[in-house]
């Protein structure tokens, strides 16, 4: 029996020729042999508009959309998660708040661990409290609206 996996494909698999009908040049022989055709959904992808280092004051109220690594992550309890969102250029405070967001949404975002790959969509708002002055970012959090699980990292053998 093979197990489901754990993640959502961001690619459809389908056993026959495309939904346009057969291309020139063979594409229905090759589905006649059993090969299938790849295609891409791009319909839920997320598009980054910023990297996590570049956030500051001046981008408070806009709508952005990050991609990266789960650096941390901090369960609070009663529909509260934190994470810390990491790429290349630096790192950005998410906020999963089950009282601003989508219930499912909270749900998956509490199953995140470090490495996990995804894209976070919502609004940038001043840091409620203090800023940490560890992070360049540190003034500014983004409180999640849209979450895509892009991978998911193995348990290490360790």
């Amino acid at each position: 029996m093979v197990a489901a996996p754990r993640y959502r494909s961001r690619f459809t698999i389908s056993a026959s020729s495309p939904a346009s009908g057969p291309a020139p040049g063979g594409d229905a022989t090759l589905a006649a042999f059993g090969f299938s055709f790849i295609t891409r959904n791009t319909s839920v992808m997320l598009k980054r508009t910023h990297t996590c280092g570049e956030l500051r004051l001046p981008h408070v109220g806009q709508n952005v959309s990050l991609c990266g690594w789960v650096n941390t992550y901090r369960d609070q309890g009663r529909g509260l998660s934190f994470v810390d969102l990491r790429d290349r250029d630096g790192l950005t405070q998410v906020v999963f708040d089950q009282e601003d967001s989508d219930s499912k949404m909270v749900a998956d975002a509490r199953t995140l661990r470090r490495e996990d790959v995804v894209a976070i969509s919502g609004v940038l708002r001043k840091r409620v409290g203090d800023a940490n002055p560890k992070l360049a970012t540190g003034e500014v959090e983004l409180l999640a609206k849209k979450l895509e699980i892009l991978n998911r990292t193995a348990t290490p053998p360790i």
